[in-house]
Order: C-alpha cells, then sequence, then structure tokens
C-alpha cells in the first residue's frame, strides 16, 4: 500500500512539472556606454495549446503596451509595425548620437525588465525605464499574462480572472483601501509638520483605480503609489501591499487562470 501511494504521489510531481506552462524568452537588447536598452520576446510556451496567432497577439500587446507611449521622434504610430529589435536598435543609436554631439544622454537612458513569474501558465513581470531629465526618475509598470490563452489579466478592470464575485472583489478592495490609508497615516507619525500636509491630501483622495498588481508565486501583490512630487518621494510610504495564497482564499475565483495554485 505504502508503495503504490510513493508511486501515485511521484507520478503526480511529474505530471505537475511537465504540464506547467512557462514561457520561453529570448532577451533583446543592445548598449551604448553606460545607456543599456533591453527587454524580450516570447518565442514559445511550453505545454500550452496557444496557437501561433495568439503568440503574436500576445508579443505584439506586450510590445505596445511598452513603447507605444514613449517618444520616438513621431514614430509613436508606428511601434506597432516594428520589430523589437529596431526598437531597440532606435534607442541605442539615438544615445549613440547625443552622446556623440552632447557628450550626454536626456530623456531615456535605460530600459529593463524583471521576471517575476513565469509558471503555471501565468507570466508577471516588471518593466522598468529610468529618465533623465530637471531629475532622474525611474517608472515601473507591471504586466500579467495568461499564457493559456495570451490575455493580458487587466489591473483596473473587473477582475473577472480574479475574484469569485463583485461582492468579494468590493470586500477586498475596501480592506486594501484601509491597509493603505492606515500604512499612510502611520508613516505622516514618522515626518515633521512641513511635510505631512502634501502627504494627508493624497491619503484622504485615495483612489483604487490607481493600483495595479502583480501576481507572483508566494500570492498577489498589489502595489499603490501617492504620486507625490519628486522632491517628496523620499518621505512617500511603502507601495507594495503583499496576500498570501492563504490570505486571499476566501475571495478569489479558483477555476480560472489562479486554479493551478490553489490545486491540493
Amino acid at each position: 500500500m505504502k508503495k503504490t501511494n510513493f508511486f501515485v504521489v511521484l507520478f503526480c510531481l511529474i505530471h505537475c512539472v511537465v504540464s506547467a506552462q512557462t514561457a520561453v524568452i529570448e532577451n533583446i537588447g543592445g548598449k551604448e556606454k553606460n545607456y543599456e536598452y533591453k527587454i524580450f520576446e516570447i518565442k514559445s510556451i511550453k505545454n500550452s495549446k496557444i496557437t501561433p496567432q495568439q503568440l503574436k497577439t500576445l508579443n505584439q500587446k506586450i510590445k505596445t503596451d511598452i513603447f507605444s507611449a514613449m517618444d520616438m521622434d513621431g514614430k509613436e504610430t508606428s511601434v506597432a509595425q516594428m520589430s523589437l529589435k529596431q526598437i531597440i536598435d532606435y534607442f541605442v543609436n539615438h544615445a549613440k548620437k547625443e552622446v556623440k554631439e552632447k557628450g550626454y544622454l536626456m530623456g531615456l537612458t535605460n530600459i529593463d525588465y524583471e521576471i517575476i513569474l513565469n509558471d503555471k501558465g501565468i507570466l508577471s513581470f516588471i518593466n522598468k525605464n529610468e529618465f533623465i531629465a530637471a531629475h532622474p526618475t525611474t517608472n515601473m509598470e507591471y504586466f500579467c499574462f495568461d499564457l493559456k490563452t495570451g490575455k493580458k489579466i487587466e489591473s483596473n478592470q473587473k477582475q473577472e480572472d480574479i475574484f469569485s464575485s463583485p461582492k468579494q472583489k468590493q470586500v477586498f478592495m475596501q480592506g486594501l483601501k484601509t491597509k493603505i490609508e492606515a500604512r499612510g497615516k502611520e508613516k505622516m507619525k514618522e515626518l515633521d509638520a512641513e511635510t505631512t500636509p502634501e502627504l494627508s491630501e493624497r491619503i484622504k483622495s485615495i483612489s483604487l483605480e490607481n493600483v495595479t498588481f502583480m501576481i507572483t508565486p508566494k500570492g498577489i501583490d498589489y502595489i499603490y503609489s501617492y504620486d507625490l512630487p519628486h522632491v517628496m518621494q523620499a518621505i512617500e510610504p511603502e507601495i507594495t501591499y503583499s496576500f498570501s495564497w492563504q490570505e486571499l482564499d476566501k475571495f478569489v475565483k479558483k477555476d480560472g487562470v489562479l486554479a493551478p495554485f490553489y490545486k491540493k
């Protein structure tokens, strides 16, 4: 009996490993002196029935979400027609030209990414863009994709893929807002009287429409920024609110994209 159980468990473990959907990615990058531009393209998805067209649409979505709003000398409308290599080459050549003519580069100086999760049919990653203008600035964008369908899991919509019902979403989001407010008020206690009014006003006008999220191996991280002026960003409370799969258990839908995280 013990031997049978051992092989059943072993089969389940092997099956789970083999059947997990993961993206095979290719790094695409270029560098000019200290300025580096790096992004990736999904070449295939293991153990997925995704069609070539769905994969193409997925890569196109990632590309346009990241680059379509960037200043490319009027090339915004052509991003959809450009390959990732052409886009990266554009930024590298632009940096080379600026450094040669001015000795330095203003504007977009670095593009990078960090894969947070590439397993169980989910691809989550952070896109990091660094700019130099009046002040150095780093913009972080958060992305989650369903590798079974190639669709983006949206942050600010109904999140039907995440929550089991509108009611459960409402309850969870109210709890999240309470956490954001509490962390902001706790931060205010550490500050002097001159810096608290600005943060106080932001706390009074918290809008969950500005919340984004990341699906991680341990749960879901919600990200909320107070969008403080650059000179005050050092006093901003920690922007990440992490919830474990256990904490999310009663709120989320377990037969959708999150199902693999709840299978026994």
